[in-house]
């Protein structure tokens, strides 16, 4: 969420103003994109003051170095980005005590994911004029889209806060680095902050809104997105993300209309899709969720995660054979996941093929031994199976794992019972029961008068 944001300005000198500060200043400014792994958008204004130098020969120096940036800044915007490299080495070339002839060749070499290269250079024009503040923003974004140095960043933003404490783009910056440690209270503290200094940037109030969600604030999470929406109506995220909220609030047909909305205006994103077709699969509208599922998948046919869910929607929509036709196509995209063979083994169990789904869940528990529902659902089978001992095994192994899983305290008792060992069953029962199984109670009825 922290990609530079910058205006689009094709002269290498010129006076504007940064949004999220209060000067106006000379200054030098690229457009740059800088990769990022999370799915949030976020540009940062680079900022270079320039010294007005007097003297006639100083000014053909300065003139030749410009001449090489303008050059570079051109195959830059062509994506030649090794050819910008060149042409900001010749800049160096000629004014090797000018910081913002490494700066740009760092914004280049970012570009390329040449992260040692790039910080190396940001490095240098830190050396050269440690005051600027944008170089270590820089810095900062580069340690962390690139090599996940979150501490690292958060040294380097909160450098150039120290630098330019008036800058809001410096606090949502490192806002978000603070968030990707769950560093909650650090993160809110930059973000609200951020938006003091700024109050008209949509990215401040989305970025606060997703984690006032993660912190459980649902309600103060739909204000924040709310307001993204009034400041930029265009986002489609942000509409995906205040659906997600709204489902977390019950607000279901609202936020229907938010995935809608996120599909009409960006309809090649699959996981808008996905998630709408979850909400109408929740809602029991099966044959919606297959149709969004479908349509997801149409966008990544590789994506196993929408096929195992178009599975469960066959399977509720009571077709079997459909929901086992994407489970065997997961398992062919990626016969080493667990999760497929436990969709498939579920889908068999209960159309009652129970040997099949019997061999699925073993499967799926020889490749992800540590995993919980894995072994209770093969214990749930062996005990359908009428396996009691294997059954109770898998209880037993289930539990160890997750002591409060009330399903397995249900089952372990119950084979208990049915081995004749009715008083240690019962306990496990009245347990099950105490844990939230609300079928204990009926089995307590029948076996443990």
């Amino acid at each position: 969420m922290n990609i530079p944001k910058c205006f689009n300005q094709p002269n290498l000198t010129g006076s504007i103003t940064n949004p999220g500060s209060d000067s106006t200043q000379i200054f030098i400014y690229l457009r740059v994109k800088i990769p990022h792994p999370n799915l949030m958008k976020k540009h940062i204004l680079f900022l270079i003051t320039l010294l007005l130098l007097s003297t006639a020969g100083i000014a053909q120096q300065l003139a030749t170095w410009q001449d090489y940036i303008y050059a570079g800044q051109e195959k830059d915007s062509a994506g030649n980005y090794k050819g910008a490299i060149a042409q900001y080495t010749k800049a160096i070339e000629a004014d090797p005590h000018n910081a913002v002839n490494f700066f740009y060749r760092g914004l280049a070499k970012d570009k390329l994911e040449d992260g040692k290269g790039a910080i190396d250079d940001f490095t240098s024009a830190i050396a050269l004029d440690p005051t600027n503040a944008e170089y270590y923003n820089c810095r900062a974004i580069t340690r962390k889209t690139i090599f996940h140095d979150f501490t690292g960043a958060i040294a380097d933003f909160s450098q150039a806060i120290a630098l330019a404490p008036k800058d809001a783009n410096f606090y949502y910056n490192r806002g978000n680095a603070k968030d990707n440690i769950d560093d909650n209270a650090g993160a809110m503290a930059d973000y609200n902050k951020a938006i003091k200094l700024y109050p008209k940037d949509a990215d401040f109030f989305y970025n606060r809104g997703i984690l006032r969600s993660i912190m459980g604030e649902h309600i103060a999470a739909l204000t924040d997105l709310n307001k993204a929406i009034k400041l930029n109506a265009d986002q489609a995220d942000f509409y995906d993300e205040r659906a997600i909220i709204k489902e977390k609030l019950e607000i279901y047909d609202d936020a229907l209309k938010d995935y809608s909305k996120a599909i009409e205006l960006t309809p090649n994103v699959a996981a808008y899709y996905d998630n709408r077709g979850s909400l109408r699969y929740d809602l029991d509208d099966y044959k919606g969720a297959i149709a969004d599922y479908t349509l997801a998948i149409l966008l990544d046919t590789a994506n196993i995660e929408y096929i195992i869910d178009r599975a469960y929607a066959h399977d509720m929509n009571e077709d079997v054979k459909a929901a086992i036709a994407d489970c065997n196509t997961a398992i062919r995209i990626a016969p080493d996941s667990a999760d497929n063979y436990y969709a498939r083994g579920f889908v068999k169990f209960y159309s009652d093929d129970y040997q099949a789904a019997l061999t699925d869940f073993t499967i799926a528990t020889e490749l992800a031994p540590q995993d919980v529902e894995c072994l209770y659902m093969r214990g749930k089978v062996k005990f359908f199976m009428q396996q009691y001992e294997a059954a109770l095994e898998d209880m037993e192994a289930t539990i160890l794992l997750d002591p409060k899983h009330a399903n397995a305290h249900y089952f372990r008792g119950a084979a208990k019972v049915e081995l004749g060992q009715k008083a240690a069953g019962c306990l496990d029962l009245v347990q099950s029961k105490q844990l939230g199984c609300t079928t204990a109670e009926d089995a307590i009825k029948e076996h443990c008068k």
